[in-house]
């Protein structure tokens, strides 16, 4: 199969070769469909759902994040990052990327996913319903894991990369000028941002930065304080943003 890509084969309309999860990390080869396969089999065992996606000549894979449309803003990342399915959030992945890290297999997803015109979305969870498992026994080779050490350096790569998206997206709801209107009402977005993340205290930090807060700031402070247990505190800003408006 690795000398038969997935593309060639879809293209003559032949059968293509897909291999076991197992069988493609024994030869630490693989297309498209292979390491496909095989990252919705390990995602699957630690129960994150998964969809294929079929598009021309290729297959990548959505990743659930249990989060829906309502909450997006608790995965603070620009919308061409991610995509919304059944009012789901889920991340595309090109897998045949991810020896350059998550991130970057991450964002080459997304391109592909936004610039599919024609896809076919498969749901793994729904397809292992409809298709009996294969008994394969016990195999007959060990694995080696990855060091510690490798791991951790490619995790930390892509906190920091995930991190400068965060910080991209939080800056374009901050507005420019910390004084102004605009700049309160981006506060106020970004303190939405923390507050739908269960970052509270990030929230009310953003809230409190104004010493002349409008009414909605003031009605934000209070609905803040009622998540954080002080429903009594919270009177204060409710009442002051009813006098206000």
């Amino acid at each position: 199969d690795p000398l038969n890509p997935y593309a060639s084969i879809s293209r003559a309309k032949g059968v293509d070769t897909i291999h076991y999860p197992r069988e493609t990390l024994q030869q630490k080869a693989g297309d498209c469909d292979d390491t496909v396969v095989l990252l919705a089999s390990l995602l699957g065992n630690i129960g994150v759902p998964t969809k294929i996606v079929d598009v021309p000549e290729h297959v990548f894979l959505l990743v659930g994040t249990g989060l829906t449309a309502y909450n997006r803003m608790a995965l603070p990342v620009d919308e061409d990052l991610f995509a919304i399915v059944e009012g789901d959030l889920w991340i595309p992945i090109e897998t045949t990327a991810l020896d350059r890290g998550f991130a970057t297999a991450w964002e080459i997803g997304a391109s592909k996913y936004n610039s599919a015109q024609v896809k076919n979305l498969v749901d793994v969870s729904d397809a292992l319903t409809r298709f009996e498992p294969a008994d394969l026994g016990p195999p007959d080779f060990n694995l080696t894991a990855p060091g510690t050490a490798l791991v951790l350096d490619r995790l930390q790569r892509d906190v920091t990369r995930f991190t400068e998206w965060k910080n991209h997206y939080t800056s374009g709801l901050s507005g420019v000028d910390g004084s102004s209107d605009t700049g309160q009402r981006g506060r106020d977005a970004v303190a939405h941002v923390y507050y739908r993340s269960g970052r509270l205290d990030d929230a009310r930090r953003e809230l409190e930065v104004s010493s002349s807060p409008s009414v909605a700031n003031r009605n934000n402070r209070g609905l803040l304080r009622i998540a954080s247990g002080d429903p009594a505190g919270a009177m204060d800003d409710l009442e002051a943003a009813a006098a206000g408006d």
